[in-house]
């Protein structure tokens, strides 16, 4: 019963925060530059969003309600796509532990946080591992996140997107290899 309570006072107050974001003039969410690491047998991606989690966020976060930031990676080498993957960031907050349950789906990771700040770095950070065998080749690297909607209630679900002015942060890169970094 407490629990109940508890979800319809979170539902309402994030009802009433969701009305405000109109007038928010949202987030310019973008990548910083892609950093790679040539490995034998394959290739560790590493970047980060910016920008992306100011002004409204930390009401979203501390809804209760999973937050989930979706990513969409490829890897190409010519005209030929080498690897696809989509993956998630997924945080969710416990009020009664005032904690952060992060979840990073690429590194099959979770992790318990009770600092928002830190919250927002772990989530921001994207470290990707490819393991496979590349060719000789320039390697395109293409990377793009997006937030999926907030579900409140059986009936109502909040399309986070407005908080990054509806547009998905991308991020392109093209590598070279040497003939003895594979």
């Amino acid at each position: 019963m407490f629990e109940a309570l508890a979800n319809k006072i979170v539902t309402g107050i994030m009802a009433f925060g969701m009305m405000l974001f109109t007038s928010t003039e949202g987030n310019k969410a973008e990548f910083s530059d892609i950093q790679t690491e040539i490995l034998q047998d394959g290739l560790i991606i590493s970047t980060q969003l910016i920008n992306s989690f100011q002004n409204d966020f930390e009401q979203v976060f501390k809804s209760g309600k999973p937050v989930i930031i979706e990513f969409a990676l490829e890897l190409q080498q010519g005209n030929t796509s080498v690897h696809k993957d989509k993956f998630t960031h997924t945080v969710t907050y416990d009020p009664m532990q005032q904690n952060f349950k992060i979840e990073l789906q690429e590194k099959e990771e979770i992790i318990f946080v009770n600092n928002y700040s830190e919250m927002l770095q772990r989530i921001a950070e994207v470290e990707y591992q490819y393991w496979g065998k590349l060719e000789r080749q320039p390697l395109k690297i293409s990377l793009q996140a997006s937030l999926s909607k907030l579900q409140m209630s059986s009936q109502k679900k909040y399309n986070l997107m407005i908080l990054w002015k509806y547009r998905n942060p991308t991020i392109e890169k093209t590598i070279g290899f040497q003939k003895d970094e594979i």
